[in-house]
């Protein structure tokens, strides 16, 4: 189960049951003589194996996906915009840092009622920008709210036009979500 590795706290409430019943097999073992301390050595060294192992590779999992994402914000959106984006994951805002919203569902009309005056990026996904791109009448609302800024293998940055085509009110309660902050 690879949660394991990403949330370590979950395993503290089996420590203490582990740590006894543990220190009863040793005592077990430590009083077979010279098999039960081979056994011991063995377990040992297996032990050592397992927790040197993550530290020669990564500890955590990886997802190179939303690492694009990242870097894409990053290099290619002031850190004081504001985002909307319709990706849901929070790595996106805080490991780019940057603020801002996602979108519960990726249609248009959903996002254009998130536009508060402070959206002032929006990040699409790439099955996202190609269903938009299929429909005429969306890609064209899209493209009249922003300018396509830089394109990925997983995702796509928007910069919004000008200021006089926002609307004066903010993010609507059941539009969007806070994404995150720096």
């Amino acid at each position: 189960m690879p949660a394991n590795r990403t949330h370590v706290y979950y395993q503290l409430p089996m420590m203490l049951p582990a740590a006894l019943v543990i220190a009863a097999a040793v005592e077990s073992l430590w009083q077979q003589r010279l098999a039960g301390r081979a056994v011991l050595g063995a377990l040992l060294l297996l032990h050592v194996v397992q927790t040197v192992r993550p530290l020669l590779k990564e500890l955590f999992i990886t997802d190179d996906r939303l690492g694009e994402g990242i870097e894409l914000l990053r290099r290619r959106v002031p850190r004081e915009a504001t985002i909307l984006s319709v990706d849901r994951h929070p790595a996106l805002y805080s490991n780019s840092c940057h603020k801002g919203w996602f979108v519960r569902e990726p249609e248009l009309p959903a996002i254009e009622r998130c536009l508060g005056r402070d959206v002032d990026y929006l990040l699409l996904t790439t099955p996202v920008r190609f269903r938009y791109s299929t429909e005429p009448p969306t890609w064209s609302r899209l493209n009249q709210l922003f300018t396509e800024v830089e394109r990925t293998h997983h995702f796509s940055v928007w910069r919004r036009h000008t200021p006089d085509l926002r609307s004066d009110r903010g993010p609507q309660p059941g539009g969007a979500q806070p994404g995150g902050s720096p």
